[in-house]
C-alpha cells in the first residue's frame, strides 16, 4: 500500500497564506492527512508506504493499493502513471479531488477525478454553507456499504469543503449521498454522490468527497466511517467483502399493524383487505372490548397477529413507566389469555423510548412481551428506523417497529373518515402512501404501516387501502407478519460470521451465540474477482448446507443459511473459478 504525501499540493496550499508561521502550519496540517491513512492500514495490520511526488514515478509498481488523499496538484506525468497503476489490475482510494492543478498549481480544465470516475465533482454551496456539519447518508447493499443500516448518517463539516459528484457513467456506483433520507428514492442519487466505487480500465477505485479532517467528533461517526474503510480497502484490492443481510429474503420487507383500539368492527373491515391480499397484519385492541366481541376475533385469530393498544400520551409517558403503566400491561395480557386464550407478545407506545428505560424494557421481557410498536403520533416524515444504532436494543434484544405513515387524518387535518371522497383525494392519498412505501423499499429498509381503523375502515378508503396492497405485493417486497420481523431483528445480533480469503477459496465460518436456534439468514459476499463458476462444501454441518444464489451481473453472492442450532459453529468453502489474471 501506498499513501501519496503530495508536496506540490502542500506548498500550493502554503502559497495562499502571508506569514511563514502560517505556511508552516498548513504544510503540518497537510502531512496529517497521509498519516492518518498510514494509521488505518496499521490498525488493520497492513503494511503502508508514505511516498512523495519523486517516487510516485519511480517507485509506484512495487504497491496493490495508492491512497491520493487531497491531492490537488499532480503533473501530467504523475497522473500518467496512476492511470497505468490502475490499468495493471490494482486500486486507487481517493478523497476529495486529485489531479485539477498541475504542479505549479495552475488549475487545469479537467482533473484525474474525472478521468477515473466518469463523473463531475462540483464545489457545492449548499456543503459549504450554512449549518456548521452537512449529513451524508449511506446507501444499502453496496460493498463499500456493507454492514452499515441503509441511510445512516455521517456528519461532514462545512470547513471541509465537500464536494459532490455527478455520476455519468454506467461502470460507477453511489455508495453514500449528500440528500436527505427522504429524498434517497429519487433519481437525484447519482446527482448528489458522496461515496462513489467502481471499475476504471482493468482496476478499481473508490472516492470519497471529504477528507478524513471533515468528519465529525461523535463516536457513531467514526464508527461508520471506520466500517467505511474496511470495506473500502478491501473493495479496491480485489478482496472479498461480506454483509450480513438483516432479512432472509434479500430484499425489502413491508409489515403492517391495524390499529382498532376499540373500533373492532371497523378493524375487521381492515383484516378483510389484507386477508384478501394474503397479507397477515397485527390488530392492536384495547382489552376493555375483547369480551363482547369475542366472536368475531375468534374468527380472526389466523388472519392477523393480536396486540395491546394502550393509551399512553407524551405527558403522562414523562412521568416515567410507574407501577400502574405495568399492571395494565399484565391485565390486557391476562384478558387475552382468558378471553381468547392467546398469549399477546407485542404492544405499542405513543412515543419513543428513551435510553432511560433500560430497567423497565427488561420488565417487558419478564412480562412476556418480545417487540413494541413505536407510534409517533406527532410525526409524519419518513425516517429510517434506527435500530441498529441504538445500543439499548440490541443489548436488550428487544425489536422495536417504528410505524411509517398510513393515517389520513395526519395527512389532512379536515380529514372526515364518513365523508364521500372525490377522485382527486383519493388519487392523492394512494400517491403518498406509495410514495412513503417505495421511499423505504428504495432503501432496502423496514416498511411499517399504521392503519388506524376509524380512519381507514370506511367506504370511502377502504378501495384505496386496496389498490395500495396490491401496489405493495406487486412490488417484490417480503411481506412479513410483523412476528417474523421481530423474530429476525432479535435474532440478528446473536450471528456471528467471519470471512477467510486464499487465492481461489473462500472459508466462511458462521456461528450461534444464542441458546436458540435461528431462524433463515443471508450473507452476502462481494468477491474480490468472480466468473460464473461458484461452487460451496462444508464442513462440520449438521442439518444442511446453504443454498447459494449467483448472480455475476450484480457481482456478489449470496448464502442463504437455515437451522443453524444454539450454540453451533459450521464452516463452508466457497470455491471461485477465478479468471486466470488474478
Amino acid at each position: 500500500m501506498a499513501i501519496l504525501q503530495s508536496g506540490y499540493t502542500a506548498e500550493h496550499l502554503a502559497r495562499a497564506l502571508k506569514t511563514e508561521e502560517e505556511k508552516q502550519a498548513v504544510r503540518r496540517n497537510f502531512q496529517e492527512l497521509s498519516r492518518f491513512w498510514r494509521q488505518q492500514f496499521a490498525a488493520r495490520r497492513i503494511n503502508a508506504d508514505i511516498i512523495n511526488d519523486r517516487q510516485l514515478l519511480t517507485d509506484l509498481y512495487r504497491y496493490n493499493v495508492l491512497v491520493l488523499p487531497l491531492v490537488h496538484c499532480m503533473s501530467d506525468e504523475q497522473i500518467e502513471a496512476v492511470k497505468a497503476f490502475v490499468d495493471a489490475n490494482k486500486g486507487v482510494l481517493m478523497t476529495h479531488i486529485s489531479g485539477n492543478r498541475d504542479e505549479e498549481g495552475t488549475e487545469r480544465h479537467w482533473s484525474l477525478t474525472e478521468d477515473i470516475t466518469g463523473g463531475r465533482p462540483i464545489f457545492d454551496l449548499r456543503l459549504r454553507e450554512g449549518s456548521t456539519f452537512h449529513q451524508m447518508h449511506s446507501i444499502g447493499l453496496t460493498p463499500i456499504t456493507a454492514n452499515l443500516a441503509p441511510g445512516a448518517p455521517i456528519s461532514i463539516a462545512s470547513f471541509d469543503a465537500p464536494l459532490r459528484l455527478r455520476l455519468r457513467e454506467g461502470r460507477v456506483f453511489p455508495a453514500a449521498v449528500w440528500l436527505p433520507v427522504d429524498e434517497m428514492h429519487t433519481g437525484r442519487v447519482r446527482e448528489d454522490t458522496a461515496i462513489a466505487f467502481g471499475e476504471y480500465l482493468g482496476g478499481r477505485f473508490v472516492w470519497m468527497g471529504f477528507t478524513v479532517n471533515g468528519v465529525g467528533p461523535q463516536r457513531k461517526n467514526w464508527e461508520r466511517v471506520d466500517r467505511i474503510i474496511d470495506n473500502a480497502i478491501q473493495w479496491v484490492s480485489h478482496r472479498a467483502v461480506m454483509s450480513t443481510m438483516p432479512w432472509p429474503e434479500g430484499r425489502p420487507v413491508a409489515t403492517f399493524a391495524i390499529k382498532a383500539e376499540r373500533d373492532i368492527a371497523r378493524g375487521a373491515s381492515v383484516q378483510r383487505v389484507f386477508a384478501e391480499k394474503g397479507i397477515r397484519p397485527a390488530l392492536l385492541l384495547s382489552p376493555d372490548n375483547l369480551s363482547i366481541n369475542q366472536m368475531l376475533l375468534q374468527s380472526m385469530r389466523d388472519s392477523v397477529e393480536f396486540g395491546l393498544h394502550l393509551d399512553i400520551t407524551k405527558e403522562r409517558q414523562k412521568e416515567g413507566f410507574d407501577t400502574a403503566f405495568e399492571q395494565r400491561l399484565q391485565r390486557g395480557r391476562n384478558e387475552f389469555r382468558s378471553i381468547l386464550e392467546i398469549d399477546v407478545t407485542s404492544f405499542n407506545l405513543a412515543v419513543r423510548p428513551e435510553p432511560g428505560i433500560n430497567h423497565t424494557l427488561d420488565k417487558f421481557l419478564r412480562m412476556g412481551y418480545e417487540f413494541l410498536w413505536i407510534d409517533e403520533n406527532d410525526s409524519y416524515a419518513p425516517e429510517i428506523p434506527p435500530i441498529y444504532n441504538q445500543p439499548l436494543f440490541r443489548r436488550l434484544r428487544t425489536p422495536v417497529l417504528f410505524f411509517q405513515s398510513g393515517n389520513p387524518a395526519k395527512l389532512y387535518p379536515d380529514f372526515n373518515p364518513n365523508q364521500e371522497w372525490s377522485t382527486a383525494q383519493r388519487r392523492d392519498l394512494l400517491s403518498t402512501w406509495i410514495r412513503d412505501f417505495e421511499f423505504t423499499r428504495s432503501l432496502n429498509a423496514l416498511h411499517t404501516g399504521i392503519l388506524p381503523a376509524s380512519a381507514v375502515g370506511t367506504d370511502a378508503t377502504l378501495p384505496i387501502l386496496s389498490e395500495f396492497l396490491q401496489h405493495v405485493r406487486g412490488s417484490g417486497a417480503w411481506l412479513a407478519s410483523p412476528s417474523e420481523v421481530a423474530e429476525q431483528w432479535r435474532h440478528h445480533e446473536s450471528l456471528r460470521a467471519r470471512l477467510i480469503e486464499s487465492a481461489r477459496m473462500l472459508t466462511i465460518i458462521v456461528s450461534n451465540d444464542s441458546n436458540v436456534a435461528l431462524p433463515p439468514f443471508r450473507l452476502r459476499i462481494f468477491p474480490g474477482r468472480m466468473s460464473s463458476s461458484v461452487s460451496v462444501r462444508a464442513e462440520r454441518i449438521y442439518v444442511s448446507i446453504p443454498e447459494h444464489v449467483i448472480n455475476t451481473s450484480e457481482g456478489y453472492i449470496d448464502l442463504i443459511f437455515s437451522d443453524l442450532g444454539r450454540r453451533e459453529n459450521r464452516i463452508y468453502y466457497v470455491e471461485l473459478n477465478l479468471p486466470r489474471d488474478r
